[in-house]
C-alpha cells in the first residue's frame, strides 16, 4: 500500500487466537481478520490474503462469525498424523517430570517410551492406539486421558483427503482454536504443532508468528509452558530462522523470559500497580521517585496515556527530538503516536453516544 509504504516480498504470518467459546453473542472474530478489509479510502488497493483456520468441532459457528468480514477463508483445521511427535503427546496428556501421575498415565509414558527406542524418536499414532488398547484399561477409571484422544482423534486426518497447504505464502492465516471442547492446555499443543509446521512451509520467504491475547492460554500449566519454551527458542534463533515474533497480550502475566527477549516493548494505557511492578522489573521507566500523592512517576505516565498514545522502549533505537538531535533510547522509554488504521477496526468499543 503507497501510502505505508512498498514492501517488495509480503511475509507469510501465523496468528494463533483462543478464546473460552461460550456462546455465538459472547464470540467475537479474531481483530487480525479484519486486515482483510480496507477502508473505502483505499478500496483500489488489493486487499491482504487471509485464511482462518478453527476446530473442526466448531467449524459452523465461527463459519458464521467469520463470513461477516469478506475476502476470507475459511477451513477446519485437520492434521496429518505424520505431524504428531512423541513430545507432543506428552503435552497434549499434560504429563510433566515434577509432579506426580496416575498409575495408567505412567503405563502410556513407558508405551510413548518403548516407541521411541524402537522406531529411532519416529511417532506412529495408529501403533500407539494399538498398544494403548491391548492396555484394557478402564475407561470410567481414565476419563481424562480419552477425552484427550477423541479430542485429537477430531482433528486428525486419517484418511488423508484433507488439504495440507495450511498457510497462506505471503498472506495472514489466522488458527481460531475457540471452542467449548478444546481447553488452555490443548490450545498450546495444537498451537505448537502449527508452529512446527509453519516453520517448515515456504522456507524461502521471511515469517512472522503472533500470539495474540496470549494471557488466554501462555498461563502455567505444562502445555504453556512447553508452548512458551517453543517461542523462546524461535525468539533466540531469529535471525537463523528469518522469523519474527510478536506477543500480544492484556495483562503482564507470561514468562518474564520472553518480556526480557523483546526487543520492542509496546505499552498502552492501564492503570494497574500490580501491573506496573512486574513491567518495572524489565524495562527502565524514567523518573521513578514518588509524587502526586504517591503514585509512581512511571505509572502516571502509563495512566495519562491518551487514545492512540503508547510508551515504547526499543534498546536499539534512535529517534530524533525537536531540537533535530539524534537520542539514543537504550536507558530510556519514549512516547510514541500509533497512525491510523487503513483497514476496519474490529476491535472498535462500542458507545452510547457519538
Amino acid at each position: 500500500m503507497p501510502a505505508l509504504g512498498t514492501l517488495k516480498k509480503s511475509i507469510s504470518t501465523l496468528v494463533l487466537q483462543y478464546d473460552e467459546y461460550s456462546s455465538m453473542m459472547s464470540s467475537k472474530p479474531s481483530e487480525a481478520a479484519f486486515l482483510a478489509s480496507v477502508m473505502p479510502q483505499y478500496a483500489q488497493e488489493r486487499p491482504v490474503p487471509l485464511r482462518v483456520l478453527v476446530s473442526p468441532t466448531n467449524l459452523r459457528n465461527l463459519e458464521k462469525i467469520y463470513s461477516q468480514i469478506p475476502n476470507i477463508e475459511i477451513r477446519p483445521f485437520r492434521l496429518q498424523p505424520k505431524h504428531l511427535t512423541i513430545s507432543m503427546m506428552l503435552s497434549l496428556m499434560s504429563i510433566s517430570q515434577s509432579t506426580a501421575m496416575p498409575l495408567y498415565m505412567a503405563q502410556v509414558t513407558r508405551i510413548l517410551r518403548e516407541m521411541a527406542m524402537e522406531h529411532g524418536g519416529y511417532f506412529d499414532y495408529s501403533d500407539f492406539r494399538v498398544r494403548l488398547n491391548a492396555l484394557n484399561l478402564d475407561r470410567s477409571q481414565t476419563p481424562f486421558l480419552y477425552q484427550r484422544l477423541d479430542l485429537l482423534d477430531s482433528y486428525l486426518d486419517i484418511a488423508g483427503t484433507a488439504p495440507d497447504d495450511y498457510f497462506v505464502d505471503g498472506g495472514i492465516t489466522i488458527l481460531d482454536l475457540s471452542c467449548p471442547f478444546v481447553d488452555q492446555s490443548t490450545a498450546c499443543v495444537l498451537f505448537r504443532i502449527a508452529i512446527e509446521l509453519f516453520l517448515h512451509a515456504h522456507p524461502s520467504r521471511g515469517k512472522m508468528i503472533v500470539a495474540d491475547e496470549a494471557h488466554k492460554y501462555m498461563t502455567d500449566t505444562p502445555a504453556a509452558r512447553v508452548l512458551t519454551d517453543t517461542f523462546l527458542t524461535i525468539i533466540r534463533q531469529q535471525r537463523h530462522l528469518g522469523v519474527r515474533t510478536i506477543i500480544s497480550t492484556q495483562e503482564p502475566t507470561i514468562s518474564s523470559q520472553l518480556i526480557d527477549l523483546c526487543s520492542v516493548t509496546v505499552i498502552h494505557r492501564f492503570t494497574s500497580p500490580e501491573w506496573y511492578k512486574t513491567i518495572r522489573k524489565h524495562l527502565p521507566m524514567d523518573g521513578e521517585h514518588i509524587d502526586r500523592e504517591s503514585i509512581p512517576d512511571g505509572l502516571y505516565r502509563i495512566a495519562s496515556l491518551r487514545t492512540g498514545e503508547a510508551l515504547v522502549f526499543a534498546s536499539s533505537a534512535h529517534i530524533v527530538g525537536e531540537d533535530e538531535a539524534v537520542i539514543d533510547t537504550k536507558h530510556h522509554t519514549f512516547k510514541m503516536m500509533m497512525r491510523k488504521r487503513v483497514t476496519w477496526d474490529g476491535g472498535k468499543s462500542i458507545v452510547c453516544i457519538r
